[in-house]
């Protein structure tokens, strides 16, 4: 056992010590106020942010839709509104040049980890116009390309993933277990945190706060000769808008604080437990958690019996069930973190992520 947790730790070890930070960006270095004296789309401001709108707006943007802010336990952050009521048209807010920061990363760091905070207010739309304000994360290869990218809609709080104009068109995927939709709580911060392995065409998402780690199937279907290598990121965008003639709509915003780019040498092993379609066949709620979990799946897999690991990979307890494809798990014992649940069944071992309150 000590063997096991030895080869654990120094796996861990290593790869924190091969990560390699290329971009952190906090704001807590920018001065209050505009992130740019203009809106012409191609004069840096802050940080060299670059601020523009969209060409369809009746409204003109304005600087003061681009603001650096002080945020309670957190700092500074930016935030970034819509127009008045009476527009309509997005807000943009990008930054170039992640090509370069990407192409003087460590040979063999081939795993983009790209992470940001986000915070969604309490929008209150008109209910006949559900799309009126969106706005969307958009980390840019080749335009109009795009590698990782998240969609929110203020007027039901859904989060999606996006692939319009991605490397494979067309393929929206989802964030929830089961295809199902995600619905963020309003009035909270969420870390969206999405991984590229450019060596084996895949991607990940992980959301820590609501215990989300999810692969994604968006590059694994390049054709020879065609490969990732050939997609460096190139541009981070984040945007927010109002996207019909909503002239009853009041305006919206988002905040974005801590954005990292990191180039990692392998995938971090609690990503590769979403590489198991097993995993996905599995419902658990609440998550996060106090007391109990309740684990289903509908498709007639028996579970017989459930191991839990911290983050670090110490076994803590396991738990034997009679085969039965509905189970409740106590975790009253458990004290508040994230957990690795691995679950043999009779069709093999699926593994899910657990948030204990």
């Amino acid at each position: 056992m000590k063997k096991i947790l030895f080869t654990i730790t120094l796996f861990v070890y290593s790869c924190c010590i091969s990560a390699q930070l290329l971009y952190n960006e906090n704001f807590d270095t920018y001065t209050l106020g505009d992130v740019s004296a203009t809106t012409n789309g191609s004069t840096a401001g802050q940080g060299g942010w670059i601020v523009a709108g969209g060409t369809n707006q009746p409204v003109p943007v304005a600087v003061k839709h681009f603001q650096i802010e002080n945020e309670t336990n957190k700092g500074k952050v930016v935030t970034i509104t819509t127009g008045p009521v009476g527009s309509h048209g997005g807000n943009q807010m990008f930054k170039k040049g992640f090509d370069v920061l990407w192409n003087q990363r460590t040979q063999g760091n081939n795993v983009l980890k790209f992470e940001i905070e986000m915070f969604v207010p309490n929008y209150l739309g008109n209910p006949s116009i559900p799309l009126a304000a969106s706005g969307t994360i958009m980390l840019y290869t080749t335009k109009p390309k795009s590698l990782a990218a998240f969609g929110y809609n203020h007027f039901d709080g859904k989060l999606s993933g996006q692939s319009s104009n991605g490397l494979q068109s067309g393929f929206p995927f989802n964030l929830a277990a089961n295809n199902g939709m995600l619905y963020l709580t309003k009035n909270q911060w969420y870390q969206l945190i999405f991984f590229i392995d450019y060596d084996n065409n895949k991607a990940y998402v992980e959301i820590p706060k609501l215990g989300i780690v999810k692969k994604v199937d968006v590059f694994d279907k390049l054709a020879p000769p065609d490969a990732m290598i050939n997609y460096p990121p190139t541009e981070l965008n984040l945007s927010i808008g109002k996207y019909v003639d909503a002239v009853q709509e009041q305006p919206s915003f988002l905040k974005f604080d801590n954005i990292k780019v990191t180039a990692l040498k392998s995938v971090p092993p609690h990503l590769l437990s979403a590489d198991n379609f097993l995993a996905e066949k599995f419902n658990m709620y609440p998550n996060p958690a106090t007391n109990i979990v309740n684990i289903a799946n509908s498709y007639n897999m028996l579970v017989e019996q459930v191991t839990v690991y911290d983050v670090n990979g110490r076994q803590l307890n396991t738990e034997t069930f009679n085969n039965k494809t509905e189970i409740q798990l106590n975790i009253e014992h458990l004290v508040s973190g994230t957990y690795m649940l691995y679950l043999q069944t009779n069709q093999g071992t699926a593994v899910k992520k657990l948030v204990k309150k």
